[in-house]
Parts: structure tokens; sequence; C-alpha cells
């Protein structure tokens, strides 16, 4: 009886810890709007909002030859960014928006830019035409050669959120 009792407890144990190697923080955001918030983003690919008992997907383009990326099962989050050299007013698509270099900030050593992005018109009538109530207007995000994604603001038709990524 003893002899299952511990191999019991030593399995739960396992268990547990395979759980939490699961959901390891790859890197949280805060922000919102009006009621502040973390969304924490896992290394199994998964994001999790701690307002709502509700997980959704995520994908970061780590082999990709052309982007750096994050990309969301939601329209909540998408960016790229091309591997190349920026300039303002560099522009390109990748999932169903249109990037833009707004300006570039700092000297050699840290690059910072601020990059807009804009649903296409293909994706807004996607979006829209399901009853949904997608009213993004735009994102710009803040982007560091020497630390990657910094943060971003989302602009809606009557609200803006503002984000920070937060890096274990």
């Amino acid at each position: 009886m003893q002899t299952n009792f511990l191999t019991l407890i030593l399995y739960l144990a396992l268990m547990s810890s395979a759980i939490a190697d699961q959901r390891e923080l790859s890197f949280r955001i805060q922000g919102g709007s009006e009621i502040p918030m973390n969304i924490d983003f896992y290394k199994n690919g998964q994001f999790h909002n701690n307002e709502y008992d509700v997980s959704w997907n995520y994908t970061v383009c780590e082999n990709s030859k052309r982007y750096k990326c994050i990309v969301t099962s939601t329209p909540f989050l998408v960016f790229s960014v091309p591997k190349i050299p920026l300039s303002k007013g560099d522009k390109w698509e990748f999932s169903g928006y249109r990037f833009e270099v707004l300006s570039e900030n700092g000297g050699a050593g840290e690059k910072l830019y601020f990059i807009e992005s804009k649903a296409t018109d293909d994706l807004k009538r996607k979006l829209t035409g399901s009853k949904s109530s997608f009213s993004l207007q735009r994102t710009v995000f803040l982007y560091s050669l020497a630390e990657g994604l910094v943060s971003f603001n989302k602009y809606f038709d009557s609200a803006t959120e503002s984000w920070t990524i937060i890096k274990p």
C-alpha cells in the first residue's frame, strides 16, 4: 500500500512539473484601455488573458527566411518585420495587414522604428462580414533592433489601447 502511495505522489509531482513546463512564460504584455490587464504568452504557443478563462494560439516566425513575426489566432496581434535593413517609408504586407515604417530613431548601436499596420481591405471584409464588431483602425508598434518588439498602441473607432512587452 505504501509503495502505491509513493508511486502516486511521484506521478503527481512529475505531472505538475510537465504542466508547469508547458505553461512556461515566453513574454507578457501589459496594458489595455480603461481596465489594465496582463496577457501571458507561453512557450507552448498559447496566450491567456488574466481577466478571462480562455486561451488562444499564437506563432512566432523563428525559422522564416523573410520575416520576424508573431501571429495570433485572433486579429488581436499580428506583427512582422522583414529581416533586411529598414528605412522610413518601407512597406510590406503580411497575414492580411499592410505595414509601413513611419520613422526611425537612434544611432548605429540602437535603432528604434515606429511601424504602422492596417488591415487590408480583404481582411476588413472578412472580419466585418461575419457580424463582427471589428473597429481597429491601425496599430503602431515600437520595434528595436536590439530588443525586438517593445510596445504597441491599437487605435479603434472610439478608444486607444497601449501595450508594453515584458520579457521574463
